[in-house]
């Protein structure tokens, strides 16, 4: 399919469909989890796997409505990753041997994830468990 200027083809809107597509990818993973949009791992989804393309490009309008004052210039982006860089190497430090912290490149973002106990987990889930691991843990044990 060859797009022409505009970012359309003689097919119909690609850039739309693209678009739709990047979104319902990104909200499959953890990132759905990690920003609250779902509360967990398999719980509802923020698309159905039935959802066209305006169903998804809807879905992310109102992801966008909930979080009106969120900078995203590219600066403020340069900016955030760098901070979530320096926590995962801080976090890397702390986590030991409990936790693998991994920055995925997914494109055109960078997407923290942990292998946790052999589960593979988003920022949510590697706080959950290491919660958990707190509250099981006999005193004095490090």
């Amino acid at each position: 399919m060859q797009e022409r200027e505009g970012g359309r083809s003689a097919g119909g809107a690609v850039l739309p469909r693209r678009a739709a597509q990047r979104f319902r990818h990104l909200t499959a993973g953890v990132l759905a989890v990690d920003s609250g949009l779902v509360g967990r791992p398999g719980s509802d989804s923020v698309l159905s796997g039935s959802d066209g393309v305006r169903a998804a490009l809807e879905s992310a309008r109102q992801v966008a409505a909930l979080w009106p004052s969120v900078p995203y210039g590219a600066s403020d982006l340069g900016n955030a990753l760098h901070l979530l860089s320096e926590s995962v190497h801080h976090s890397r430090a702390t986590l030991g041997a409990r936790a693998d912290l991994n920055l995925e490149t997914d494109a055109d973002v960078q997407v923290f994830t942990a292998l946790v106990d052999g589960v593979r987990v988003g920022a949510a889930g590697t706080a959950q468990q290491s919660a958990g691991r707190r509250r099981t843990k006999p005193p004095g044990d490090h």
